[in-house]
C-alpha cells in the first residue's frame, strides 16, 4: 500500500506515514502528491527528495536534518535508515560545468567555460557527517554508508564509490544487502526525535555557517591564504598573498 500524501510504500498496519508523518489513507497504486515547492524546486536537495520516494517501505527517510551534540550542530541533507545500514546523503547540484577530482583530494576542480575554480571535496564534508552521527547515536562506523549525490547537467571526472549521479542513487542504495541494523526502526524514531525543528535554533545554525563563510570570504580558493589588491599594467587586480607559490588572481569588481 502507498501513502496518498507522499507516495511512500507502507505496511497496512501503519496509521501514520513513516516518511512524512501524516495520518494516511491507502491506495494500491503508487501516486505521489508532493507539495508544489518540492515539484517546482530545481535545487539538488528537492530532486533527491523526490528520487528517494522510489524506495520501498524497508527504507525510512529523513530530509533536511539538523542535529546537536555537545554544543555543536550539524545539518545533513538526507538520511535513509534501513536494516542494511544508515545512508548519509550529501547533495551537490552543478550545471553546465566539468567537475574533476579524486576522493582523497581536499579540493576538486570546477571548470566553467575558460574559468577554473577550486571547490571543497564533498566527500570530506560527508565523512564529517558520519563521524558526528557515530558519536550522536553511539554506533559503529561501518553502520553508516556515506553517499555524495551529484545533480544537474554537469560532467563528472571523479572517482566513484562514495560519489554517484542522481540517476544511479536508488540503484546504489539497493546494492547493499547485508543486514547490519535489525533495530533500524528504533534508530529512525530516535533520529526523528533528535532532529531540531525549532526555527530559532535552525536560524542560529544558518547564521553560524554564514559567519564561517565570511571568515573565508577573502581567502584564496586555491591555498587558503589572504587575497590582496595588487597593482597591474591595466589597473589593480586581486591576487594571492602567497605569490609566487600560488598564482591565483581575479579581476576587481
Amino acid at each position: 500500500m502507498y501513502c496518498t500524501n507522499c507516495g511512500k510504500f507502507l505496511e497496512n498496519s501503519y496509521k501514520y506515514c513513516t516518511s512524512c508523518g501524516e495520518k494516511v489513507t491507502y491506495k494500491t497504486e503508487r501516486t505521489i502528491n508532493l507539495p508544489l515547492k518540492y515539484v517546482k524546486g530545481k535545487t539538488g536537495e528537492n530532486k533527491v527528495r523526490i528520487e528517494l520516494y522510489k524506495l520501498s517501505g524497508d527504507y525510512l527517510v529523513l530530509h533536511d536534518c539538523l542535529f546537536e551534540n555537545n554544543g555543536k550542530t550539524m545539518q545533513i541533507d538526507h538520511l535513509v535508515v534501513s536494516k542494511y545500514g544508515i545512508f548519509v546523503i550529501e547533495t551537490k547540484h552543478y550545471d553546465n560545468c566539468l567537475i574533476i577530482g579524486k576522493k582523497t583530494a581536499k579540493k576538486w576542480a570546477y571548470i566553467l567555460g575558460k574559468g577554473k575554480y577550486k571547490i571543497d571535496n564533498p566527500i570530506y564534508q560527508n565523512d564529517a557527517h558520519v563521524k558526528f552521527l557515530k558519536k550522536l547515536l553511539k554506533l559503529k562506523e561501518d553502520i553508516f554508508i556515506p553517499i555524495v549525490c551529484i545533480c544537474g547537467t554537469c560532467k563528472l571526472d571523479v572517482e566513484y564509490g562514495k560519489v554517484v549521479p542522481i540517476i544511479y542513487l536508488i540503484e546504489k542504495i539497493e546494492y547493499f544487502k547485508e543486514e547490519k541494523l535489525p533495530n533500524y526502526k528504533e534508530i529512525y524514531y530516535k533520529l526523528k526525535v533528535y532532529n531540531l525543528t525549532n526555527k530559532d535554533k535552525r536560524k542560529k545554525h544558518v547564521e553560524s555557517v554564514k559567519e564561517k563563510k565570511e571568515i573565508f570570504k577573502n581567502r584564496c580558493p586555491y591555498c587558503g591564504n589572504l587575497l590582496i589588491i595588487k597593482p597591474g599594467k591595466n589597473g589593480g587586480f586581486i591576487g594571492c598573498s602567497n605569490f609566487p607559490r600560488c598564482k591565483y588572481t581575479e579581476n576587481m569588481k
